[in-house]
């Protein structure tokens, strides 16, 4: 997934009209290890400074599942 498909999901979710309120945008973000099935929550969205160019990084701690 790149960054503009979140963005795009995200975006028709939020401006979704005819289904307000489906979506619980105070609820905490959870990200999902598909390779070992736990469920982290994510901490901080930190932009770093890598090979000169911007990156975007989703940070993660510990397991809630």
């Amino acid at each position: 997934m790149k960054w503009i498909d979140l963005f795009q999901f995200l975006n028709e979710r939020a401006n979704d009209f005819k289904n307000l309120g489906q979506f619980d945008w105070q609820a905490s973000v959870k990200v999902y290890d598909n390779q070992y099935g736990g469920i982290h929550d994510a901490d901080l969205i930190e932009l770093y400074e890598a090979d000169g160019s911007k990156q975007l990084y989703i940070k993660i701690e510990g397991e809630t599942n």
